[in-house]
C-alpha cells in the first residue's frame, strides 16, 4: 500500500472511531410543551430550561403514523444507550445520538449522509492514486 493510501486509510479510521466524551447536553421535553414539537425551537428549549446535562447520550422517541406525529419525547439517554442508532417501526420510533443537543431532529440521516460522503471521497482518492 502506498504512503498516501495509508494516510487516507488512517484518516478514515480516525473519523470512524467514537470520540471520548464523558457527558453531553440534551434537550429534555415532551410534545406537551409548545416548544418541543417534531421540529423544536432549540433556543426556546434552552431558555425555558428544557435541558439535561451530564448525559451519556441523547434520545428522541416519537409515536405517530407516517409523517404525522402524535407525540415526541426528548430525554437524556440511559447508560446502556451509548451508540448512535435510529429505529423506526410502524407507529413508533427511537433515535439515540451521542453529540450535544443532537436529539432535536433527524440527526441519524445527517450522520449517515456525511459518512457516505467521506467514504466516497476517500474511495475516489484511493482509485485515482
Amino acid at each position: 500500500m502506498e504512503f498516501y493510501q495509508r494516510i487516507c486509510l488512517l484518516i478514515v479510521l480516525t473519523l470512524l472511531l467514537p470520540t471520548a466524551v464523558d457527558s453531553i447536553d440534551c434537550y429534555s421535553c415532551t410534545s406537551d410543551n409548545d416548544d418541543c414539537k417534531e421540529i423544536p425551537n432549540g433556543a426556546e428549549l434552552v431558555i425555558n430550561g428544557h435541558v439535561a446535562s451530564g448525559c451519556p447520550s441523547c434520545v428522541k422517541e416519537f409515536k405517530g403514523l407516517g409523517t404525522v406525529f402524535s407525540s415526541v419525547k426528548r430525554r437524556c439517554g440511559d447508560s446502556d444507550e451509548t451508540s448512535d442508532s435510529c429505529k423506526n417501526v410502524i407507529g413508533y420510533g427511537k433515535c439515540v445520538c451521542t453529540t450535544t443537543f443532537c436529539n432535536h431532529g433527524n440527526t441519524t440521516t445527517t450522520s449517515t449522509s456525511l459518512l457516505i460522503l467521506v467514504l466516497s471521497f476517500f474511495s475516489y482518492l484511493y482509485n485515482f492514486m
